[in-house]
């Protein structure tokens, strides 16, 4: 019976399997995107067809909330079909197709189509494509941070950091870079076209890029608890501050008179002080706690929000890609989470191995950085130890 069944569905039209997926929800969607190539090219066309607009009536989220990082060019229905795919990952095929060496590696990310890749001695960056190595700064270069529009450059210096900022125009036109001296900057936030820093008097500036010129305005100034907010985050237009023993702190874009307090995350005193909480969704976020602790799920309720903070033991690099939160532990292992699924305390939608995937050259397996580079209806992982970088590819 099974074998008709089949049969039938892998001989019907594809005009009529185009008239029925119309009619689907987004989960629907979703799991045809993975049953086989047909579906998936008919998934394809339609969401290419329907257009953006009568695709996100069906529920699924708009894909500029996704912030992945794609080549150049990308097509939207392309971005959306790679969105509805991280939902389906348990699914995906896993491989490692490339792999980096380099020395006592401290913080990857992925600009454009390379990766960028901090060492305790320099900066460079690697081709996606090619694999070729570039050498960016040296050793007194402690931050360095890229995207489309502007590069963010960081400085150490024995009287305060040195700040250099590159604007990039539309016509390549080479732009004098931004330059600031002796800043006690207490932390940054990189966004696309531009970044908010808090200095430790409490100062929270936004330095804006328009293609044409820096504009700087001031947030908020002398800030009561400025001085001890650790990271920070943007949704919607609000800026949140968290401060090292968890108090939450938002202060509006648009600027304001000071940070105001929301709540208390009370993160415990045997939270792991070598990693910063790292926000996901609105404002919940995750913190690592040693190894021997258990896992806690804690909810905070303020008028009628709903703020998370999760305890994970073994903790040691935690990012946001689009819609997911990843997790990466020290005996190599990969979680991966759908924000929306994950406020409802729900397992992971997938969960890696490094060991299954590669054989390790050296014993220490705790992944200090995580970064996705996104492709043609597949997901480019790379995966960063102290002396490798593994690029896993993630295949429907």
């Amino acid at each position: 019976m099974a074998n008709n069944i089949d049969s039938i569905w892998h001989d019907c039209p594809s005009d009529i399997l185009l008239k029925i997926f119309a009619y689907l929800d987004y989960n629907s969607l979703i799991n045809c995107l993975v049953v086989n190539k047909k579906w998936m090219a008919l998934s394809k066309y339609l969401v290419k067809c329907i257009g953006y607009n009568e695709i996100t009536k069906k529920g699924i989220y708009k894909y500029d909330k996704y912030k992945m990082k794609f080549k150049e060019n990308t097509e939207p229905w392309q971005l959306i079909i790679n969105c509805l795919l991280w939902f389906n990952l348990q699914r995906s095929n896993v491989q490692k197709i490339y792999e980096y060496e380099m020395d006592d590696i401290k913080h990857i990310c992925i600009c454009k189509d390379k990766i960028v890749v901090r060492t305790s001695t320099s900066i460079g960056s690697f081709s996606i494509v090619s694999h070729v190595w570039t050498q960016i700064h040296w050793e007194t270069c402690v931050h360095y941070e890229a995207t489309k529009y502007l590069t963010v450059i960081i400085y150490y210096e024995y009287d305060g950091n040195k700040m250099v900022l590159h604007g990039k125009s539309r016509n390549t036109t080479e732009i004098e870079p931004l330059l600031f001296d002796d800043l006690a900057i207490r932390c940054i936030l990189v966004e696309e076209k531009y970044l908010l820093v808090l200095l430790d008097d409490g100062d929270l500036w936004r330095m804006s890029w328009n293609e044409i010129k820096w504009e700087s305005k001031l947030i908020a100034k002398n800030c009561g608890n400025g001085g001890t907010i650790v990271t920070l985050h943007l949704h919607q237009g609000w800026i949140y501050g968290l401060c090292h023993w968890g108090s939450l702190y938002s202060v509006n874009m648009n600027g304001g008179s000071n940070f105001e307090k929301l709540c208390d995350f009370n993160i415990p005193d045997y939270a792991s002080k070598n990693m910063n909480p790292v926000f996901f969704d609105k404002c919940s976020i995750v913190v690592s706690v040693p190894s021997n602790m258990r896992a806690k799920y804690t909810v905070v309720m303020i008028n009628d929000a709903k703020y998370i903070m999760l305890e994970r033991p073994g903790l040691t690099c935690a990012t946001t890609h689009g819609e997911m939160l990843l997790l990466g532990y020290e005996n190599g292992k990969v979680e991966f989470y759908a924000q929306k699924s994950i406020i409802r305390n729900d397992p992971p939608n997938a969960t890696l191995y490094l060991t299954n995937v590669v054989t390790p050259s050296h014993d220490d397996l705790a992944i200090i950085g995580l970064d996705v580079y996104e492709s043609n209806a597949s997901h480019h992982l790379f995966i960063a130890t102290r002396h490798n970088i593994y690029e896993i590819l993630l295949s429907h």
